[in-house]
């Protein structure tokens, strides 16, 4: 399996897309949108900080013609807290150069991945979004 380079930065925030099934009103974003499955090889996609939010939501909608209701943070010491290792997925096939994956793969257990995830979604509840589309 091809792995990206781990990042170091704890104050890095990535940029995650929400899909609207992902978002409740009562609730917020809901812990799968921060959950990745197996079929993604339990990694999380997102895009670095420096790409900023709303170009995120943009390349996702627009450029890979994918629903999204926004963006939301990932912190990659609050990831790294949950024993999750974020990614730079630059140099990797198919995947932008501004790629950042976070990686659920040495969480031993399903129950323990979302739990993880749940962290994810509570922190970036707290948080809010970082870009809602105006309509």
């Amino acid at each position: 399996m091809t792995r990206g380079v781990e990042l170091t930065n704890r104050e890095e925030v990535l940029n995650r897309q929400v899909h609207p099934v992902q978002y409740d009103l009562a609730k917020g974003v809901l812990s799968a949108a921060f959950t990745p499955t197996p079929s993604h090889d339990f990694k999380l996609s997102t895009l670095r900080e420096r790409v900023g939010p709303e170009e995120a939501f943009r390349r996702h909608t627009q450029g890979a013609g994918l629903a999204s209701l926004g963006t939301w943070p990932v912190e990659v010491g609050h990831a790294c807290d949950q024993g999750l290792t974020c990614l730079d997925d630059a140099g990797l096939d198919r995947l932008p150069d501004d790629h950042a994956s976070v990686d659920f793969s040495a969480l031993s257990s399903r129950g323990k991945k979302q739990q993880a995830g749940r962290k994810l979604a509570e922190r970036a509840n707290e948080l809010g979004p970082l870009h809602v589309p105006t309509k």
